[in-house]
């Protein structure tokens, strides 16, 4: 009660300096309207809050503060597990699918679940006319790497057998650490001669979870976390032996300069006032040199996995309008 009581009073707070701010003619970002820096100051309190009260708390907040989203009205959910992993299907009602996405949700391998993901996956599942499926993969501290790696694979598996792009497109995305699983994935795939997903959607991929200055540190005010929730993630995903003097050696969570050679197109999304920012164009351009077909969409003045707010956030709905796109640009047999 004394975490919510303090939670609750860190979220008025932030509300009121925002609103005192703007009365004043300061904005935390010029560009910013007053709907978007109170979604940033009121989830920037919540993060906040977490390093205080821990790890369940948050959970608890997260599950439940998730709702369905707009268009909870124009698709249907179901559970299911697939390859032995639990899972939400998100399937449109208002027209047949016409391909399946594997959607890994993000979190920091720490938190997060398909629930919290409801909104997101409902647009992905209308705007692409796709059956999408969010699995509730295994999450740290109580299951460590490669725990959720390992269950994504499963799920991918299970996937090709039951549709397979012969049938049906299968495509795959994922944010934040749910992009490094997506990538993971891929290379699973690949490296067990499995079909690769026709398309790759990448939304602020957290690809280099020690990194440290550079945008992390530039952006750490405007983003909406701080550096130290990283640290916390990745103090409690990342086993002992993944590290020599600090540097991270498996490709799964760490894939920059690795071989990406043969993965799918692949379209990534990141926020100007992000803290991954560097890390996302590294990845890109690793992508790039290794012959994949990629495009980049940077949007000057969000945040991190801004996509998430696209219920309130026009610039979040635009963002999953043109994922919904690029995840069209799929036909049975390609």
């Amino acid at each position: 009660m004394m975490a919510t009581l303090g939670w609750l009073a860190r979220l008025g707070g932030a509300a009121i300096r925002t609103l005192a701010s703007r009365l004043l003619g300061r904005r935390k970002v010029p560009n910013w309207s007053l709907r978007t820096e109170l979604v940033h100051a009121t989830t920037r309190a919540t993060l906040d809050s977490s390093l205080l009260y821990g790890v369940d708390w948050f959970r608890n907040v997260q599950e439940r503060s998730a709702r369905p989203g707009l268009l909870a009205k124009a698709r249907e959910t179901r559970e299911e597990s697939l390859g032995g992993v639990p899972g939400v299907w998100f399937e449109p009602t208002v027209q047949k699918p016409e391909r399946t996405l594997l959607y890994l949700h993000g979190g920091g391998y720490v938190f997060s679940s398909p629930r919290v993901y409801d909104d997101l996956c409902s647009r992905l599942a209308v705007g692409a006319s796709a059956r999408v499926f969010c699995p509730d993969y295994r999450k740290a501290p109580e299951d460590p790497l490669p725990a959720a790696f390992d269950d994504c694979a499963s799920v991918y598996r299970a996937l090709v057998e039951v549709t397979g792009n012969e049938k049906e497109p299968l495509v795959l995305a994922g944010d934040s650490a749910g992009g490094c699983l997506a990538l993971a994935t891929c290379r699973f795939a690949r490296e067990q001669g499995l079909a690769l997903p026709q398309r790759l959607l990448l939304l602020s991929p957290w690809v280099d979870p020690r990194r440290r200055g550079g945008s992390i540190a530039a952006n750490a005010g405007t983003d909406i976390g701080p550096p130290e929730w990283l640290t916390l993630c990745a103090d409690r995903a990342l086993p002992e032996d993944w590290e020599v003097d600090g540097v991270l050696s498996d490709p799964r969570v760490a894939p920059l300069g690795s071989d990406l050679s043969r993965f799918p197109a692949c379209l990534v999304q990141v926020g100007g006032r992000e803290m991954l920012l560097d890390q996302v164009r590294e990845l890109v351009e690793c992508l790039r040199s290794s012959g994949v077909s990629v495009e980049l969409e940077e949007e000057p003045d969000m945040f991190h996995v801004w996509q998430l707010m696209a219920g309130s956030l026009p610039q979040g709905e635009a963002a999953v309008e043109s994922a919904c796109r690029f995840l069209r640009l799929t036909s049975a047999g390609d």
